[in-house]
């Protein structure tokens, strides 16, 4: 089922669509591209792409790629996700404000990597939105684009999915009691920000949720 902007049902299937985590893949397959021309190395530290941290160890951009890499829930400790709520609740709630917008921007996350002190020992799987924030800011950084640029420039030009992107739009959506939201919105300087998508979203989606493409409404 797709919904128009009125909240009705609607034949249009050129709609946008959050992709959110999904842009995870994108980005490693950015990486795969730039390991493949030998401009990431897989087993490099993060000091070697990131100047100006404090001299010890620092997972390599392998251990980024695979959730390894010892950054777990940071930048969203309980001490910060407290804040955010307050914030959701003065604004209307979850579905009328992005808690996590502006924060963090490349100063919040140099510190979050400067005061995180990692030990040379594996790590176990912990599925961390900042490590992998890390990994598109190096990507962003060797591109000379930026992460928002040079992923969307790769998804359109290399995937050949002219419709999907990171960026904003004015997408109108509706809460459980029906009143209209807006998606969130994102400034280009987060470090995590998802994708927008008018064809991959939909696909996706009915793989991962066993349905028909085109009989799906908005995953988020």
């Amino acid at each position: 089922m797709h919904l128009g902007p009125d909240g009705k049902e609607t034949e249009n299937t050129q709609l946008v669509y959050p992709v959110g985590s999904i842009c995870k893949p994108f980005t490693a397959s950015l990486l795969a591209k730039y390991l493949a021309e030998g401009k990431l190395d897989l087993h490099t530290p993060i000091d070697r792409y990131i100047p100006g941290l404090p001299e010890r160890y620092y997972p390599n951009l392998e251990k980024l790629a695979t959730h390894t890499s010892g950054y777990t829930t940071q930048p969203y400790t309980l001490l910060t996700t407290l804040s955010f709520f307050l914030k959701m609740n003065r604004e209307g709630g979850l579905f009328h404000t992005n808690p996590f917008r502006g924060y963090p921007d490349e100063a919040g996350m140099l510190k979050i990597i400067r005061d995180t002190v990692l030990e040379d020992k594996p790590y176990k799987f912990v599925y961390s939105n900042i490590g992998m924030s890390i990994l598109g800011y190096i990507v962003g950084q060797v591109s000379g684009e930026g992460f928002w640029d040079s992923l969307t420039r790769y998804i359109r030009e290399d995937l050949g999915l002219e419709n999907t992107f990171l960026g904003n739009v004015d997408m109108t959506g509706y809460d459980r009691k029906e009143n209209p939201c807006r998606c969130w919105q994102w400034e280009k300087s987060d470090v995590i920000a998802p994708g927008r998508s008018t064809q991959f979203h939909r696909r996706r989606s009915a793989a991962l949720c066993g349905e028909e493409p085109g009989r799906l409404a908005a995953l988020s």
